[in-house]
């Protein structure tokens, strides 16, 4: 794994530690649908933690209540779930 990739990877987690579960604009929060998540984190590179440690290209983590309840390619991620809130990780490490 390359030094760009673990330090993305490291980002993406970071992101979702630090992330609230609620939007910060509730006027968009009252908006949504009741059935979305909480969040959608997009990026480079995600990678799995199972034993193949799968790197996925153009991927997302989708989150709900603190649990990722998805992994995958963004669009299928972005096409299936409908979140609160979702960050850009592209380009976050030079």
């Amino acid at each position: 794994m390359s030094a760009r990739v673990a330090v993305q990877c490291v980002l993406m987690f970071a992101l979702l530690a630090c992330t609230p579960n609620e939007s910060s604009n509730p006027q968009h929060s009252a908006a949504l649908a009741e059935d979305a998540i909480d969040l959608i984190v997009t990026g480079d590179y995600v990678i799995s933690m199972d034993s193949e440690a799968n790197v996925i290209d153009n991927g997302a983590v989708a989150v709900d209540d603190g649990v990722i309840v998805a992994i995958g390619k963004a669009s299928d991620i972005l096409a299936s779930y409908t979140a609160r809130e979702t960050l850009g990780g592209y380009e976050r490490v030079g």
